[in-house]
């Protein structure tokens, strides 16, 4: 991969939970892949009055002679676009090559808008589903603090790790942060819900049906959620 692309990343990261930063390995293993590939790859940039933005990289799917193919498709190696109006761009200058008839997006998040962009939300469909990230909570101070609330009002929250003694015991959450209480827990989570909770890849209440979140007092639902809510699904974005 060109500097450019390293140099937008780096200026430009996306901000959704989950989002992992680009190590020098993972830039040499893209390298890898279009060197070894005999296709013709190509990068679109994105302009701002600061330079470069958002780029989209992208190559001919290997259809005999593509240009008299019945059906030529764009497959996306790469697109990085911090913000809604870069991702409108870019798919745009996809979706408008009259040459093309499909355009294959392999990493996207569960959420992407691209159905509610187009004018036939049926000429976009989700071939396919996978995880792409698992995330482990070591440090449950440091990690409750890496984000914020929505609400003033404190919950007390019950961690429960079998596997680190550090992270047991109650916390109390609000818009000011996390930290230690003695207090009785509103309700108990486990590690690994809490993980689905703080990147909002589940709901309070799914895992409420599941048991890895049990409540302790009336009304806490509502709050857990109000307090945990996010508008994004968490997506890091680089499993290529």
């Amino acid at each position: 991969m060109g500097t450019a692309e390293r140099e937008i990343v780096e200026q430009y990261p996306l901000v959704r939970a989950g989002t992992l930063t680009r190590w020098p390995q993972w830039w040499t293993i893209q390298q890898y892949k279009v060197y070894k590939s005999d296709q013709n790859h190509f990068v679109a940039f994105l302009n701002n009055e600061a330079g470069s933005k958002a780029f989209v990289r992208y190559h001919a799917q290997q259809d005999g002679n593509w240009l008299y193919s019945r059906d030529p498709t764009l497959v996306v190696d790469d697109l990085h676009a911090p913000d809604l109006d870069s991702y409108q761009a870019l798919t745009n200058f996809l979706l408008q090559m009259d040459i093309t008839w499909h355009v294959v997006l392999p990493n996207r998040p569960i959420d992407d808008p691209l159905r509610l962009m187009v004018d036939n939300p049926r000429a976009v469909s989700v071939t396919a589903q996978r995880d792409e990230t698992w995330l482990r909570i070591i440090d449950v101070e440091t990690v409750l603090n890496a984000r914020t609330y929505n609400q003033n009002d404190p919950i007390i929250l019950e961690i429960i790790d079998p596997l680190f003694p550090q992270n047991q015991g109650c916390r109390q959450i609000s818009t000011h942060g996390a930290e230690r209480s003695s207090r009785v827990p509103d309700a108990s989570i486990s590690i690994d819900g809490l993980a689905g909770l703080l990147t909002g890849s589940a709901y309070a209440w799914q895992l409420h049906a599941s048991d890895a979140l049990r409540l302790r007092s009336p009304g806490i639902l509502p709050r857990l959620e109000k307090l945990f809510a996010v508008s994004e699904q968490p997506w890091s974005g680089i499993i290529l």
